[in-house]
């Protein structure tokens, strides 16, 4: 079931950035995808369409819409220093939120 005013559901991503590496000016956060057909792996997805440049909340990512269809293991790669979290939900809306994970 789908939250009022939610257009479609999905797999979406984003992050809550407390504390930007020392000496950054921004922060990107790419990984890769672990998938059950060849290629097996899928490199160099960006989960930061923009570069955060400071503390807050990303723009959601559908990962849905990105190469592998969200269907394998999601393997991030967050640059050492910074603090935050990563926010999973079904929806482009907080209040579908399936799990936070702290990174800091």
């Amino acid at each position: 079931m789908l939250l009022p005013g939610v257009v479609s559901a999905g797999s979406f991503i984003r992050f809550r950035v407390d504390q930007l590496p020392a000496g950054q000016a921004e922060l990107n956060i790419t990984a890769i995808m672990k998938i059950h057909a060849a290629p097996w792996t899928l490199s160099g997805l960006k989960l930061t369409p923009v570069p955060a440049k400071g503390t807050g909340w990303t723009p959601w990512v559908n990962l849905q819409k990105l190469p592998g269809g969200a269907t394998g293991s999601l393997i991030m790669t967050i640059p050492a220093g910074a603090k935050g979290m990563t926010r999973f939900s079904t929806a482009e809306d907080d209040a579908a939120v399936v799990r936070d994970v702290k990174w800091d």
